[in-house]
């Protein structure tokens, strides 16, 4: 009778033994599986932190302010709309002309190189690129021609003003940084007001102008 008692005490204790170690295993594996769950939620979070505070590399940035309006009255005399074709680089597009794709060149702009054979691309020329890009692509613009210049190029490119709405689009470049003022031999009839923008442009940093990165100087 005691043998049997003995057995029946020793296999109850046995499993109550194996109980408390399913129980010690059931917790250890919940307690692994929110450290699990934890430990991912904080990489998400510092994952879409970083993100979050990563400029976009398309997008183009002017070195400390936000981007200057230059907003005008587009004169009457101006052709249009055409179609955006094309973004060569930043003062050069194509439009579709009354049927024809043509290249066109601003008038009084002068942005770093990107495409020019005969030189590497410039400080700066990518976002001046990048910044017409995000101005003008699907896009229509109006083109005002200047009777001091003449109708075109030596590459046979318009040479005009172009103007998204009442945007003047030259003006733009230069007064967020991302061109010089530039008359070719002639001086142009928005050249005073394009050269006060410079000014203002370099006298804030912006774009080109900033110290870290062109300090004025794209050649």
């Amino acid at each position: 009778m005691r043998t049997k008692n003995y057995i029946k005490l020793k296999h109850s204790r046995y499993i109550e033994s194996n109980a408390k170690k399913q129980k010690r295993l059931l917790f250890s594996a919940s307690f692994l599986a929110v450290i699990i769950i934890l430990s991912g939620a904080i990489l998400i979070i510092q994952l879409s932190s970083k993100l979050s505070t990563q400029p976009n590399s398309t997008s183009p940035v002017s070195p400390n302010e936000p981007e200057q309006t230059t907003i005008e009255s587009r004169p009457s005399t101006a052709e249009g709309p055409f179609p955006v074709t094309y973004i060569a680089d930043g003062d050069t597009f194509h439009i579709n002309y009354y049927g024809v794709e043509t290249s066109l060149r601003l008038i009084g702009v002068d942005t770093p190189e990107t495409v020019d054979r005969r030189t590497t691309v410039q400080c700066f020329g990518i976002e001046a690129s990048n910044y017409l890009k995000s101005k003008l692509t699907g896009q229509q613009v109006y083109i005002e021609s200047d009777p001091t210049q003449s109708d075109r190029d030596g590459y046979n490119r318009l040479l005009r003003y172009a103007y998204l709405g009442n945007e003047d689009i030259g003006l733009s470049i230069i007064a967020n940084g991302y061109g010089h003022e530039y008359a070719y031999y002639i001086p142009y009839q928005k050249q005073s007001k394009y050269q006060a923008a410079e000014r203002n442009a370099e006298a804030q940093n912006l774009g080109l102008w900033s110290p870290s990165t062109c300090g004025g100087v794209t050649r």
